[in-house]
């Protein structure tokens, strides 16, 4: 029987946002597989991914941090990744990224995978160098979009060829909602209107701004339109 590789999934939070989304569907398909073991580990949140993956039947340790710059509580994720003993790092986010590549420094068999999925425009000089300083360590960087591959080359001064651009999947599946929505009588809209509904945080890099500009076309060309 071949021997499983194992792989330590670490992540700053465990609440489910789009990382967290994510990961949840990479984990999906690699348990269907049954050639990895997997185990995950998280600093901070209250704990929703760890639950989910717990459902899927995977390994994971939700370490409750109480400061992402704390030198105890880096040693408690060590601790608990050492006892893993794991092939293959896979961390997302700056937190995340910056203590694994210590682990790997620690651990030195494992690759590291670090995974860039923010474009960050107002990054901070020091979380700049230390960017650089993860990436340096990590075997391979990940990059969600063409426009984050071409900052980590510019800004970070990644080598263009040690980034891998690893977009977000898409399944129609999750966009199939057997029930009828709600939300037409919940705001008064009306059953014939268009509704378009956008979920992101209002930060500068999510495109907030280019999303009102197109939504003013749009109410142009299609006046029902909510």
């Amino acid at each position: 029987m071949d021997v499983k590789k194992k792989i330590a999934y670490i992540l700053t939070d465990s609440r489910l946002g789009g990382t967290e989304r994510f990961l949840l569907k990479i984990l999906k398909r690699l348990v269907k597989t049954d050639q990895y073991e997997m185990n995950i580990f998280t600093l901070i949140g209250d704990g929703a991914l760890n639950k989910l993956c717990s459902e899927l039947k995977i390994k994971n340790e939700f370490l409750q941090f109480t400061k992402l710059n704390s030198l105890k509580n880096y040693f408690k994720l060590k601790k608990s990744v050492t006892k893993f003993q794991p092939d293959i790092i896979h961390s997302f986010l700056f937190h995340a990224n910056y203590f694994s590549a210590h682990l790997k420094k620690g651990l030195i068999t494992p690759k590291l995978i670090v995974s860039e999925r923010c474009l960050d425009i107002s990054k901070n000089l020091f979380k700049i160098k230390l960017t650089r300083y993860y990436s340096g360590i990590a075997d391979i960087v990940t990059a969600v979009s063409e426009d984050v591959k071409e900052l980590l080359i510019k800004r970070e001064g990644i080598p263009r060829e040690k980034i891998t651009l690893l977009k977000n999947g898409i399944e129609p599946s999750d966009y199939i909602f057997p029930e009828k929505s709600t939300l037409k009588n919940e705001f008064k809209i009306p059953d014939n209107a268009f509704v378009i509904i956008n979920i992101a945080r209002f930060r500068k890099e999510k495109g907030q701004v280019n999303l009102i500009s197109a939504f003013k076309d749009v109410l142009k060309n299609k006046k029902d339109s909510y």
